[in-house]
């Protein structure tokens, strides 16, 4: 099996992306689930499932990506598999979009209507939430196997081209769908919503509030801490992801005219969407410091 440079590189970084990402996100769930302290805070409940979205994706996906660099891009199992690997590749990806959305609309609360978070964002509550977030994910995924247009093909098959094989998700409609509604529209609305939130905690006023009640509570400012640290994982995550959102919606636009380079394929479908998994444990060490401190 003679491999390129390119391929070779790119089995690097999706090995060095499989070590990195699930040693981070185990740490971090780690922390979250030992600590009653973290756990007060309803976001962290959220990044905790999180952690699981990137985790099933870092062993299931990440693998078969592996594998199919391997042996030259192809897909080398069956179609039950490329079926499972589509399932599983949209369920956590949706699913961690989905996520970001919760957490983003949860940390506008906490800052703008603190007495109402207080009170009404509960344990229980946050559970709630946490199953409708993985019921609405699922939902989207089991549209995927619905034609929404007459094909020939099942929306999940496999396509030989020439000496390569591939794993194909075809449902044009779906996927212009997807990713206007579980994608672009989330990113549109995460976008106002830190906006106004981070407007608000970087507000002199505010922030000479937050200062001011350090000496009482110490509430405040974690609040603060935690949101600014979502804000970030949020921009890496856009910064990362949108241009792959960008490239399968205009690709399923336009099905038969598009044709995909492989370094278009290689930097911003495969690598770039895999950097969030790291980057998130990294993200939320570094700027939550004082939470993950004072929680033991």
């Amino acid at each position: 099996m003679n491999l390129g440079t390119t391929p070779i590189i790119l089995i690097i970084i999706l090995i060095s992306v499989l070590i990195i990402g699930l040693t981070g996100n185990v740490f971090i769930f780690y922390v979250i689930f030992r600590s009653r302290k973290l756990q007060r805070h309803p976001a962290n409940f959220f990044i905790a499932s999180l952690n699981i979205c990137n985790i099933g994706v870092l062993l299931t996906s990440i693998p078969l990506k592996i594998h199919a660099e391997m042996h030259h891009g192809n897909f080398c199992f069956s179609k039950e598999a490329c079926s499972f690997y589509n399932f599983i590749d949209l369920a956590f990806h949706v699913s961690s979009v989905t996520h970001l959305w919760v957490i983003a609309i949860e940390r506008f609360i906490a800052i703008k209507a603190p007495f109402h978070h207080r009170h009404r964002i509960t344990r229980r509550f946050t559970i709630k939430v946490l199953i409708v977030t993985w019921l609405y994910s699922l939902f989207w995924i089991l549209l995927s196997f619905v034609k929404w247009q007459p094909s020939h093909h099942s929306t999940h098959f496999l396509m030989e081209k020439g000496e390569r094989r591939f794993c194909i998700l075809h449902n044009p409609a779906y996927m212009i769908t997807l990713n206007v509604l579980a994608y672009l529209l989330p990113i549109i609305v995460m976008a106002f919503l830190y906006g106004v939130t981070l407007q608000n905690i970087f507000h002199p006023n505010n922030k000479k509030l937050i200062l001011s009640s350090l000496t009482k509570n110490l509430g405040r400012k974690k609040e603060a801490a935690l949101t600014k640290t979502v804000a970030i994982i949020y921009t890496s995550f856009v910064f990362c992801w949108l241009p792959a959102i960008l490239i399968s919606f205009l690709t399923n636009q336009n099905t038969s005219s598009i044709q995909i380079p492989d370094s278009v394929r290689i930097i911003f479908l495969v690598v770039m969407p895999t950097i969030p998994m790291c980057a998130f444990p990294i993200i939320y060490v570094k700027h939550s410091t004082c939470l993950i401190t004072s929680s033991y």
